[in-house]
């Protein structure tokens, strides 16, 4: 826990720093870091990271080797998307319209 807040401060402090751009000089007078809600989270490992570049984006993956829980943001080809929106909606559609025409009338 003590490894921990350290690590936890010295971050905190590396990243105000990073942020405060623009002066000739700076300087730290005082800080004070509180640590709320003191929590631990346990992870499961191996963790299988994927980086990969697809039309010009970066994609990043996280799958849990364990458990096969996939993390990250899919890069989409709209094309097939908005092809099977439209198949998806005439599988659904026709046979609904069908159905509620013959019900009505």
């Amino acid at each position: 826990a003590k490894r921990a807040e350290s690590r936890i401060k010295t971050s905190a402090l590396e990243g105000l720093e990073k942020g405060i751009t623009g002066y000739d000089e700076r300087s730290l007078k005082s800080s004070r870091v509180e640590i709320i809600d003191e929590k631990a989270h346990y992870a499961m490992l191996p963790v299988w990271l994927l980086a990969t570049k697809w039309k010009g984006q970066n994609f990043l993956f996280a799958m849990n080797g364990q458990t096969g829980k996939f993390v990250g943001d899919l890069p989409v080809d709209e094309g097939k998307f908005r092809k099977r929106v439209v198949l998806m909606a005439l599988a659904i559609g026709v046979p609904l319209a069908a159905l509620l025409s013959f019900v009505l009338y």
